[in-house]
């Protein structure tokens, strides 16, 4: 049971305190959820072995539906969770005065706020560092602030910045994210004085030049340039590879959103700032989502070699335990662009991935070599063994199994349609894709399509053959 387990985590101080908290009139009014505690859950945690015969024996003693018992215990969680709530916030001084200063911000008591927001900014400086639930509550403090409207707009914007610098090192955000948050804020407030902003970070550093050219970039402004202003204003200043790497990971992600959204001829800009990442040691490879992504960028950019050789060099950077996976997978997608079929067979033949999306990516990439190398007796063997790995892979969603299942079905027509010059098995091919769009490898597949169309010859219609 779900109250049993919560009360597992209490010690035998954490107990007393609970059940003074639950018979208080002042947080529980309920006298049901106290009968249900004393008489059954109190007795089910220490015997836990006989649950079900207490449970019976007390829905029978107290002439309790079983309805009313599961709505009692839900209540007694809140209560449970609630007690939680009151003793961790009693336990952080910090976030006890927060909550005080929230009630008395909604009760407008001025005199008392003035006196509270002192000690919080003392117990503030006096800190050391920050548990989540602390900036989670500071952050809410502060915002709480400038929506009650009793602040001036600068003592608004001074509590807009805190909120900022506090929400950065909440969220781990970059001071491009801050920067652009403040920038926002004194966009909606123009009619702010100018010099109020240059005290407060990040407007009083170096980087504003770069910060100002990003934010043009994301506001439409033409985005070739300010890449090209941004790239070299990197190069001038002695930055360190974590704030670089920031830098270059708000500009490839806003392009790659735009990408995303169908502004395909964006590839060459993001293949183009990620080698400015690499060749001026401005980014961190250290995860396997970047890894795949640099090299798949070089391979839309036809720059297959210089993927290759960066596929083998950042290899050591990796996390050890996905290491061998992302390289192995990455360096078979990049042979696939390059249409080194032989390639992509020898470096997946005999991987088999932990990750259920390696292993199907791999196998739909071996059957489309296979058929580009018109080695149709291995190909028609593993269409059949894929579809059997699909309907055994009880894990696999729906949408994806459809996914993968219409792609080799459309393949297996393909391969019949080029070994039998069979058009009719190009129609169903074609009636696959049409009536399932979120077919995998669309693309090439129409790729083969219009490639087998050129080859093999309509059949002639009845008509035309009478005549």
């Amino acid at each position: 049971m779900k109250v049993l387990d919560l009360l597992k985590s209490f010690s035998t101080n954490d107990i007393e305190q609970f059940e003074k908290f639950l018979i208080s009139p002042y947080h529980n009014i309920n006298f049901d959820v106290n009968t249900l505690y004393f008489n059954f859950i109190k007795l089910a945690k220490d015997k836990p072995s006989k649950i079900k015969q207490q449970k019976e024996s007390y829905l029978k003693t107290h002439n309790c539906s079983d309805a009313k018992f599961r709505k009692e215990c839900y209540q007694l969680i809140e209560l449970i969770l609630e007690f939680n709530t009151i003793e961790q916030r009693r336990s952080s001084k910090f976030r006890n005065s927060i909550a005080q200063y929230e009630a008395a911000l909604s009760r407008n008591w001025v005199t008392y706020l003035k006196h509270k927001r002192g000690q919080i900014n003392k117990l503030k400086e006096e800190k050391i560092s920050w548990t989540e639930i602390e900036l989670a509550a500071y952050y809410k403090y502060l915002k709480s602030q400038i929506d009650s409207n009793i602040f001036s707009p600068e003592e608004s914007l001074q509590l807009y910045a805190e909120i900022v610098l506090a929400k950065r090192e909440f969220l781990k955000q970059s001071d491009i994210s801050a920067f652009l948050d403040l920038e926002n804020f004194k966009q909606a407030n123009y009619h702010l004085d100018r010099s109020v902003f240059k005290s407060i970070p990040p407007f009083n550093n170096r980087l504003l030049p770069i910060y100002r050219d990003i934010k043009k970039m994301f506001e439409g402004s033409d985005h070739q340039p300010l890449l090209d202003k941004i790239t070299l204003d990197m190069s001038k200043l002695d930055l360190s590879l974590s704030l670089k790497n920031k830098i270059l990971e708000q500009c490839t992600g806003y392009l790659i959103t735009r990408l995303n959204q169908g502004e395909i001829y964006l590839t060459k800009d993001i293949y183009k700032l990620y080698k400015f990442g690499i060749e001026s040691n401005s980014i961190h490879i250290g995860n396997v989502a970047s890894y795949r992504n640099i090299a798949y960028f070089a391979c839309k950019e036809e720059k297959f070699e210089w993927a290759l050789e960066f596929i083998e060099k950042y290899k050591k950077e990796l996390p050890e335990e996905d290491r061998q996976s992302a390289y192995s997978f990455t360096k078979a997608r990049t042979l696939w662009y390059s249409k080194d079929w032989e390639g992509v067979i020898r470096t997946l033949r005999n991987v088999e991935y932990k990750a259920l999306t390696y292993n199907l990516l791999a196998r739909a990439y071996i059957l489309t070599c296979y058929f580009e190398l018109d080695d149709f007796e291995p190909l028609d063997s593993l269409i059949k063994s894929f579809k059997v790995y699909l309907r055994r892979k009880r894990n696999v969603s729906k949408a994806r199994k459809d996914s993968f299942y219409n792609f080799i079905t459309a393949l297996d027509h393909l391969m019949k349609a080029s070994e039998r010059s069979d058009y009719k098995r190009i129609i169903k091919a074609k009636e696959v894709i049409a009536n399932n769009p979120s077919t995998r490898n669309k693309d090439w597949l129409t790729e083969k399509i219009e490639e087998l169309e050129a080859i093999i010859p309509q059949p002639k219609s009845k008509s035309k053959a009478n005549s």
